[in-house]
């Protein structure tokens, strides 16, 4: 790391607004409101009349989006007053200068995330996830060149930027293959659907991401690190939540518009205990692990150690909502494919309210990682809301057998305690646990997880088996 702690936390604050329009009007909007309705245009009308709708969508979006750039950039002191309250002025006029160089990337990200839905509707997947790795080389290309630019910090703006660009471009190959139709027009008899559900989908699919802004504006007066440790904390548990809840959630969302309910109640139970089965291993290993694999990640330059235990201790209180986290995305799709989009809505107001109450109490003994164990706490609170209203809103019922469940919870408990054992040996005998102890544990409990998991049958159960 070549950036002092302040210096990140800046940067990090900084790409904060950018991507949080990314997460409300891209992935918010569009994964929840345009897939299903886009889906309906198609089953009933064909695809060319869905490429129309699209089309329409597309036009306006690209309207609204130049609109927020223009807006971004030109109030952009007024944002980061707001955003960064405990920031010196200094800091602040840093903090503008890159934040208006990075707001384009908002441009290229919203599009890229518009492309993204379609060809999810498509069933193509695999630019998605080639849009993340060009990001990733995008950021590591500019910082390998920093020393052309005048500070290292906006050699990282300028990456975030191309990396937006590229995750916008990598798209267009998929798209022509797939023989979308580009219609330059501003009306659709659908257009209004996708209207009312705009506002509702885009607030209630961007809860997690409202709360950690609410975080981060609270972690600005919080001594220097504390928004990167958040920052860095929250990238690493986006890896299992990427790989869940927001997996999971944009491949059930067109799947649950098309069948009927009594076809969803089975889908929906089959994909949380996917959920359970895939995130409490990763909560375990973020949370028992998460010390040495951010030393090993991160531990570099102006990253001390001191930064390491700050991101841990948020790292740790974040995992332990990774479940709440996917789980929430999940319940949030069928909701939205029933057409009741104001619930979720409601619910995300209980937990923001929730999540500042939390913020508030939890701040001073634990910093920023109170912030993190009230982001987690309120998404708690708001999967159980969920849960609670989704057979007497919707008539879908989430039914788990209690053989299911102690199997798994067994399985899952053998795993804690043969990971913990190793743990503890190895940092016995080693002191400091390398990457290839760490590959060591990692790999050898997911090993025997899988095992014990055929062993006794438990996959058997997602596979239409009856036990």
């Amino acid at each position: 790391m070549w950036i002092s702690d302040r210096g990140r936390d800046i940067f990090f604050l900084a790409f904060l607004l950018p991507n949080l329009s990314r997460r409300i009007l891209g992935e918010g909007a569009l994964n929840s409101s345009f897939v299903p309705i886009l889906s309906r245009v198609v089953k009933e009308n064909g695809q060319e009349e869905g490429d129309r709708f699209a089309s329409v969508l597309l036009n306006y979006l690209i309207i609204m989006l130049f609109l927020v750039v223009i807006l971004g950039v030109v109030f952009a002191p007024y944002l980061v007053s707001f955003f960064a309250p405990g920031f010196s002025s200094s800091e602040k006029v840093i903090a503008v200068g890159i934040l208006r160089v990075m707001f384009p990337f908002a441009l290229f990200i919203c599009l890229a995330s518009f492309f993204s839905s379609y060809l999810t509707t498509r069933k193509n997947f695999i630019s998605t996830s080639l849009s993340f790795l060009l990001f990733n080389l995008s950021l590591i290309a500019f910082l390998y060149m920093r020393n052309k630019f005048p500070s290292s910090l906006l050699a990282l703006s300028w990456g975030v930027v191309a990396g937006g660009m590229l995750q916008f471009l990598i798209h267009l190959p998929f798209l022509i293959k797939k023989g979308f139709s580009y219609h330059f027009q501003f009306s659709h008899p659908v257009i209004n659907d996708f209207a009312r559900f705009l506002l509702p989908a885009s607030f209630g699919a961007s809860i997690f991401y409202v709360n950690i802004a609410v975080d981060r504006i609270l972690a600005s007066f919080l001594p220097a690190g504390a928004i990167s440790a958040l920052y860095y904390s929250n990238r690493l548990l986006q890896f299992p939540l990427a790989l869940t809840g927001i997996a999971m959630s944009m491949v059930s969302l067109p799947l649950f518009s098309r069948i009927g309910k009594k076809a969803v109640s089975s889908q929906l139970t089959q994909a949380l205990k996917w959920l359970l089965f895939l995130t409490l291993p990763a909560t375990l290993f973020l949370s028992l692990l998460g010390k040495p694999i951010i030393r090993i990640l991160f531990e570099h330059g102006k990253f001390t150690s001191l930064s390491t235990l700050g991101t841990y201790s948020a790292l740790l209180f974040y995992s332990l909502g990774l479940f709440f986290f996917a789980g929430s995305r999940v319940l949030n799709t069928v909701f939205y494919s029933f057409h009741h989009p104001w619930l979720p809505v409601k619910i995300g107001v209980w937990s923001i309210l929730t999540n500042i109450v939390f913020d508030l109490i939890l701040i001073r003994p634990l910093q920023q990682g109170g912030l993190a164990l009230a982001t987690s706490l309120s998404s708690l609170v708001g999967f159980i809301l969920l849960l609670y209203h989704l057979p007497r809103r919707v008539g879908v019922k989430v039914s788990m057998e209690k053989k299911w469940m102690i199997k798994f919870f067994l399985i899952y408990l053998v795993l804690i305690v043969v990971v913990f054992s190793l743990y503890i040996l190895t940092g016995k005998f080693s002191g400091i646990i390398g990457i290839d102890r760490l590959a060591l544990m990692v790999g050898g409990g997911i090993g025997l997880y899988i095992w014990l998991a055929h062993k006794f049958e438990v996959m058997e159960v997602w596979s239409g088996k009856k036990k």
